[in-house]
């Protein structure tokens, strides 16, 4: 049985056991279960929408290490693939939530369709109150990399919107928008990659190895190093469909996950939330045909972008992702 099978079979068994289906009492511990399941698996599905119908007196909900994405064949789990937001493409929908913390989260490869015209990597849609975000990335959209709606789906805004340290990168022509004056932005930062990987990178050797059916890239630093941008190229033959990124994290003594890609192509590139680390590896998770053909992987640290710190009541111009 696979680790995801065993998680989820814990989780069902959990759950039959230890709840009755009181909504109002029980959706904190049930979805609390329901995420470490499937963090477990390598933070591979997609959110979809998430609504409390009532506003429960709860503890908050804490959400780590996801990667949430529409593309049918990065989801881990088969019965998820078809969450849908109702008003639009999106990597996560949340309405009428309360009290929930999003932490070494990403979202990433969302486009525009089903009759669509969002197509952002993340939206609190309305009516949610004390939602955190610490240290999640944003990035690859065709529509905005983050939306605020107020009184999209009722009469009721967001309020006590804080994000920290978060990075959007949208690759889209359409602007980021925080202006809901209830938010607060602090050490945020919108990168344009065309300003990306221009500094002299990190000075690195380069190991290929394998494990199991995946190939690994790995770089050893002489010591520790910042990081916050890695360049990718692959050869013309070669064709990655899905990839990541992972830095060791010397206090844990394990590799984190950073970044989560799908096609490579001459060059890609991948801005991350700045990390210091000594060693940092490409895993090939799956490839087109054949052996993927690396001819560059390098490691940056560059300016960390356009910052925006906004204070609760306050507002900050348009932004567009390049």
């Amino acid at each position: 049985m696979s680790h995801l099978s065993t998680s989820l079979a814990e989780f069902v068994s959990y759950v039959q056991t230890h709840l009755t289906g009181d909504e109002k009492g029980e959706s904190a511990d049930f979805l609390d279960h329901l995420f470490r399941a499937f963090s477990q698996a390598g933070r591979e599905w997609r959110i979809g929408i998430w609504s409390m119908r009532r506003w429960p007196a709860i503890p908050a909900v804490v959400v780590e290490e996801v990667l949430a994405t529409n593309d049918a064949n990065l989801c881990a789990n088969e019965t998820l693939q078809n969450l849908k937001s109702f008003n639009g493409v999106a990597g996560s929908m949340f309405f009428r939530c309360k009290n929930w913390v999003f932490e070494n989260c990403e979202w990433g490869f969302i486009d525009i369709g089903q009759g669509s015209g969002d197509g952002e990597a993340f939206d609190f849609e309305g009516n949610c109150d004390n939602m955190t975000m610490k240290n999640c990335s944003f990035h690859d959209t065709d529509g905005p990399g983050f939306l605020l709606c107020c009184y999209a789906s009722d009469g009721n805004p967001n309020k006590g919107i804080v994000m920290e340290n978060c990075l959007i990168n949208a690759k889209s022509k359409r602007p980021l928008q925080p202006r809901v004056k209830a938010s607060i932005f602090t050490k945020c930062y919108l990168k344009d990659l065309k300003d990306a990987c221009r500094l002299p990178k990190h000075s690195a050797r380069m190991i290929s190895s394998t494990e199991g059916e995946k190939q690994i890239f790995q770089l050893a630093f002489a010591g520790p190093v910042t990081i916050n941008e890695f360049k990718i190229k692959e050869d013309a033959a070669s064709s990655v469909a899905r990839y990541a990124i992972e830095c060791w994290d010397h206090k844990q003594a394990r590799w984190i996950n950073c970044f989560n890609g799908m096609g490579i192509g001459a060059e890609f590139v991948c801005p991350i939330i700045s990390r210091s680390t000594t060693k940092a590896r490409l895993v090939v998770v799956r490839t087109n045909k054949d052996k993927a053909v690396i001819t560059s992987f390098d490691a940056f640290n560059e300016p960390p972008g356009d910052g925006f710190d906004v204070s609760k009541g306050g507002v900050t111009p348009n932004r567009v992702g390049k």
